[in-house]
């Protein structure tokens, strides 16, 4: 998604191309993740979730690169920068779970944004979406 934001659709899946066939390998529910859904929230909803979830993460990239893609040539850029990207992270960034991937994952995220405030911005297009006030005393 890095790939898609900075560059263009064509570069990111240019680099899913390039890594295909490490990427058909992986699943997108890993066995930890599974266990851990049915741990928490039952078996027949990790079966689901999984059922749901593409076959391996070359298709889930694939995918998520058209989805965004779509988004940002219709919309704009969802953020421009580090700071304007804080409110995306906040609400649909931090990651729930207890595993150790999860927690590094959370924790270094939290150390990027530590100490970061959202910019406050002129808006052109009140119609968009995507835009967030936040405005800071």
């Amino acid at each position: 998604m890095a790939i898609v934001k900075t560059f263009n659709v064509d570069e990111a899946t240019a680099w899913v191309e390039g890594k295909k066939q490490d990427l058909i390998k992986l699943d997108t529910v890993t066995e930890n993740a599974f266990n851990e859904i049915s741990e928490n929230k039952g078996i027949e909803i990790a079966k689901f979730i999984k059922n749901i979830s593409p076959d391996n993460m070359y298709i889930l990239c694939k995918s998520k690169i058209s989805e965004v893609g779509e988004l940002i040539n219709s919309n704009g850029a969802l953020y421009l920068d580090f700071e304007s990207a804080l409110p995306y992270y906040e609400k649909n960034g931090i990651l729930t779970g207890n595993d150790p991937e999860t927690t590094e994952f959370n924790d270094i995220m939290n150390f990027l944004y530590m100490g970061r405030k959202e910019k406050i911005k002129e808006i052109s297009n009140e119609s968009n979406q995507y835009v967030i006030l936040n405005f800071m005393f």
